[in-house]
């Protein structure tokens, strides 16, 4: 059984670079607003051990809602959560993903603080990701090529019984 792991690496986003982090997430989506799965920025649907991922802007509005009942705020900087679910160790997949997408990421990652464009981006991707305090696994023990591949048998299936459905219903039950 393929173990699932996450990661979910966490840098606060440079003031000046905010829109255009906004700009680079948005190519990242269809016309309609979904997320393109096949974006040229990072092109999730390559890597066949992702489950799922997402890029999401942190920015805490709270601050004057604390100070309002007498609790001294705590500033969070706006910051960029970039999290996903995989089958495997979770290093070996940010390894791959730092090869695989490498560009699309530096121009990401570029928007945060701190991130300098020579550096090693798996070294910083490693420094900036976070253990997860619980983590859910939706079917366990089942990779995504399995998934997949079963989702196409049942697809297969029903589109068969949906093609024959006159002459299977013709037919009599005990009929092998």
């Amino acid at each position: 059984m393929t173990p699932q792991s996450n990661f979910m690496l966490l840098a606060p986003i440079a003031a000046e670079r905010r829109s255009r982090l906004r700009e680079l997430l948005a190519s990242m989506n269809l016309p309609n607003g979904l997320a393109d799965p096949g974006n040229p920025l990072i092109p999730f649907a390559a890597f066949d051990r992702l489950h799922l991922a997402r890029f999401v802007i942190l920015d805490d509005q709270t601050s004057e809602d604390l100070e309002a009942v007498g609790v001294p705020p705590r500033p969070f900087p706006v910051t960029l959560a970039f999290f996903g679910d995989i089958d495997g160790p979770a290093d070996a997949f940010l390894a791959e993903l730092s090869q695989r997408a490498g560009p699309g990421l530096r121009r990401i990652f570029g928007c945060c603080e701190g991130f300098d464009a020579a550096a090693d981006l798996l070294d910083w991707m490693r420094r900036h990701n976070q253990a997860p305090a619980a983590a859910y696994v939706n079917c366990i023990g089942r990779t995504v090529r399995q998934i997949r591949e079963e989702d196409a048998l049942y697809k297969a299936v029903a589109g068969y019984l949906d093609a024959k459905a006159g002459e299977l219903a013709a037919q009599r039950p005990e009929r092998q």
